[in-house]
């Protein structure tokens, strides 16, 4: 693979970012000499660990027990104590979060990811919908994030439940937001670097940290990172299928003229290109063995009306099939495409209905070139520029700009190793070429003003301006959308201490949210023929809270309501209307409905002594208009509405027993259900109800659990320091990962089983300044699939498979780490 060479483009951007001290379990914040964010306790309250950690999840300080919302936050610390390098490790460790490296349909890669809160998910990949979103300092960050490394973070923060108060847009069912780590006001130095190894393959990783004084005013913070994965698997030819390289440049500036003003830069540009591409799983179960028998109702498309029901016998029917269970992918299952050399020129594309030409639209612009094979290519940067004035009243003003951009490239055979049939030359092919390119920009900006922390009453009041800017061109049916969306709002809150225990919290943002579809159709088609259509809302989005939380007992309990909004979704009627003749844009409209989320909350935070800790919320979500899609028998696609809700319960806990031994553990029950829903896919119109072939006509959903969503997941962590016994730095942990058994289906019928990773961690100091440590990662080898994927016929037509992104094997790893 080749290395890619970011190119960094002229944008600027920011946020404010404070850290303080407030309510009666405060502590006094310091930074170490490596930036991350520790406590130094008054000597009555030094072993309430909960405490010090601090969040800005309602754009404030608060310790991570006083909050009222469900937040999980990690320091730096945290994050390498746990292996977490990425969006999607992270995932594995905070409750009602998942961060899946594989989009909707399968094939999007580690940029263009699902982000799921509490089971609140895309069925649909629309990136102006989506109901979750990573921020980068604060700032809304439209795509990319799943290939930036968390190796330089003061935090992360994962908040869950809908956070549209105060950070808008996207943040539908929660929010994470990546504060990056602050310069030093002396100099300090990291470096770091390993191997690691595969079955299949091995890798390498190098990364170094600078931060320290420029002038007395001015401080800086570099990070340079460089890491080859290797694969754990292998297409057909012997290349390493899931092979990954990335290149990245991290850095922030800190200026301090007064005592009283703060300005602030951070931003990243980011390369990266991997083989993570899609393959395939064979049906295990013979035709005539599947003694199952699916019961459904059909609903029309256009009225909702039931118009009849079925009844299919499995056991009939020709080819193998997957009779509910789906396997884990292994050596003797998976079926993979070759690699080497297969990439078709740019503009062409060949498919299982023919073959395209065209031109690679001119609105891209100066791009990032295709993969050299199946896989992806990324580039994304951002710039961030923040500023407060803190002023003798106790009034603080702090406002950032914010800008940041994103491509990506990417090739998939459709087929999934299978070859197929060509109509266009009507002769069987070895490769389905399909792909995707895709560019977002987006631009955002705030001001806010905020009260004095002191008093009974507590205030604050903002604005904000957020733009963005897609294309997403599809090779294999040729069609581009262009859109764009124009966010104006205003935010604000106000706390009120009833009693020296009860606080009240009314929150709540104005918003006027514009989205434009400026094009849809066939790349190079004329314009002129296409009118540009617009949806937009101007919506109050509230969030009320209720704390109750006795002085000096580490207790806080809460509950709060909200009510998010979110944008509807383009219906893309028109390529529809092409490939079938029917649902057009004069049936169901350019966009679906304004979706709406109301939310329940109810949460208790428990600081019961030093040794433990925990956090319980049980939550409750319904959600209108959410976006699905049905597809036809040619594989076009059109948007319709629906609606689902969410009952859920998640909890943490930490508990240290001893000086040497901790436990932290994280749970999520969530029972996701579809109340008014339709389904379809080949699994409909191949299995369970074949025949079903008109476009106007699906299986009705309604009462079926929510694909995609494990009921039960959770992560238990066994840490032992054995530094006092050795006397040097001495480590041992191990991480194991649940993730339970879900549907890849809206039927409720092929289901992934539960999966257990098993992730261990060793250390020890080598001398005072450098350590060393071998880590292990999923030891176990489990292949079950992670949430995504689904099934499809194979090359008769008939005998299915199951397709997606193979998850990731066993996989070892040596590093050494020096600090000066």
């Amino acid at each position: 693979m080749k290395i890619l060479k970011p190119r960094s483009a002229h944008c600027v951007s920011a946020l404010a970012l404070s850290f303080g001290i407030m309510g009666p379990m405060s502590a006094v914040a310091q930074e170490t000499d490596d930036g991350n964010v520790t406590a130094d306790a008054p000597a009555q309250e030094e072993e309430l660990k909960q405490s010090t950690v601090f969040v800005t999840a309602r754009k404030r300080e608060e310790t991570q027990l006083e909050v009222p919302v469900s937040v999980t936050a990690f320091g730096q610390d945290q994050l390498n104590e746990r292996g977490i390098t990425d969006a999607t490790s992270l995932s594995d460790f905070v409750p009602g979060f998942d961060f899946e490296p594989v989009g909707t349909g399968g094939a999007s890669g580690r940029a263009n990811p699902q982000i799921r809160f509490r089971g609140v998910g895309d069925q649909i990949g629309d990136p102006n919908a989506r109901p979750g979103a990573i921020f980068w300092d604060g700032a809304f960050v439209a795509d990319g994030i799943g290939i930036v490394p968390l190796l330089d973070l003061e935090r992360t923060e994962v908040i869950k439940g809908p956070q549209t108060a105060f950070f808008g847009r996207n943040t539908f069912a929660g929010a994470a937001n990546f504060i990056p780590a602050q310069p030093t006001d002396e100099f300090y130095g990291r470096l770091s670097g390993g191997v690691t190894g595969t079955d299949v393959g091995s890798g390498q990783f190098v990364n170094g940290v600078v931060s320290g004084p420029i002038t007395d005013d001015l401080s800086g913070r570099v990070l340079l990172s460089y890491e080859q994965r290797a694969g754990t698997d292998e297409f057909q030819d012997g290349n390493q299928l899931g092979e990954e390289e990335t290149v990245a440049l991290i850095g922030s500036l800190r200026y301090e003229p007064t005592e009283d003003l703060t300005i602030k830069y951070s931003g990243y540009v980011v390369g990266s290109e991997d083989t993570a591409t899609l393959s395939s799983i064979l049906a295990d179960t013979p035709a005539g063995e599947c003694d199952v028998t699916f019961d459904g109702n059909l609903r029309d498309l256009v009225s909702g009306e039931i118009v009849g029901d079925f009844s299919t016998d499995l056991s009939t029917g020709f080819g193998n099939r997957f009779c509910g269970s789906i396997p884990e992918f292994d050596d003797d299952n998976i079926v993979t495409p070759a690699f080497s050399g297969l990439t078709p020129p740019p503009g062409v594309t060949t498919g299982l209905f023919g073959a395209a030409t065209f031109d690679l639209p001119e609105e891209f612009g100066s791009f990032i070139s295709a993969p050299d094979g199946l896989g992806n290519t990324y580039r994304t940067w951002r710039h961030h520029l923040s500023a407060e004035k803190e002023f003798d009243n106790g009034l603080s003003l702090a406002g950032y700009v914010s800008a940041g951009k994103n491509q990506n490239w990417g090739v998939f055979d459709s087929g999934f190793g299978s070859g197929a049939f060509d109509f266009g030359t009507f002769s069987f092919v070895d490769l389905n070429f399909a792909g995707f390119i895709r560019e977002n920009d987006d631009y955002s900006a705030e001001i806010r003003l905020t009260s004095s922390s002191d008093g009974r009453l507590r205030w604050m009041i903002g604005g904000s301006y957020y733009t963005q800017e897609s294309l997403v061109l599809q090779t294999q049916f040729a069609t581009l959308n262009e859109t764009e969306a124009d966010v104006f709002g205003i935010f604000g809150s106000v706390d009120f201490d009833v009693t020296d225990e009860i606080t009240i919290s009314a929150e709540g943002r104005f918003q006027d949210d514009e989205s434009n579809l400026i094009f849809t159709g066939a790349p190079g088609a004329d314009r002129s023929n296409f009118e540009e259509q617009s949806q937009g809302f101007s919506k109050f989005m509230p969030r009320v809270i209720l704390r109750y939380q006795p002085e000096n007992t580490g207790l806080n309990i809460y509950g709060s309501f909200s009510q998010s909004y979110l944008p509807g979704s383009s219906t893309n009627a028109v390529a529809f209307e092409n490939a079938t003749g029917e649902l057009g844009p004069d049936v169901v409209g350019f966009f679906t409905d304004t979706q709406r989320l109301d939310a329940f909350e109810i949460g208790l935070k428990h600081e019961v002594n030093s040794s433990l800790n925990y956090s319980i919320a049980a939550y409750r979500m319904d959600w209108s208009n959410q976006a699905f899609f049905v597809l036809s028998p040619t594989f076009v696609s059109v948007t319709l509405p629906g609606d689902s809700e969410y009952t859920g319960v998640e909890a943490e806990v930490n508990y240290s027993p001893t000086d040497w031994f901790s436990i932290q553990g994280s749970y999520n029950w969530v029972d996701g259900e579809y109340t008014d829903f339709v389904a379809t896919g080949s699994v409909s119109s191949a299995v369970l109800a074949p025949g079903l072939l008109n476009n106007t006509t699906a299986i009705d959903a309604s009462g079926n659990e929510i694909r995609y969503n494990p009921e039960h997941t959770g992560a238990v962590g066994f840490d032992f320091d054995f530094s006092d016994y050795v006397g040097r730095n001495a480590f041992f942990r191990t991480d194991v990962v649940y993730t339970g058994s879900f549907f890849t289906d809206n039927f409720e019928f092929n289901e992934v089983d539960a999966a257990t990773r098993v992730n261990l961690r060793a250390g020890i100091g080598v001398n005072d300044w450098l350590n060393a440590e071998l880590f292990g990662t999923n030891i176990f080898d489990d292949r079950t699939s992670t949430p995504s994927g689904g099934t499809t016929s194979g090359t008769d037509f008939v005998s299915r498979r199951f397709f997606g992104q193979a998850p990731r094997g066993a996989e070892w790893g040596f590093r050494l780490t020096a600090e000066y």
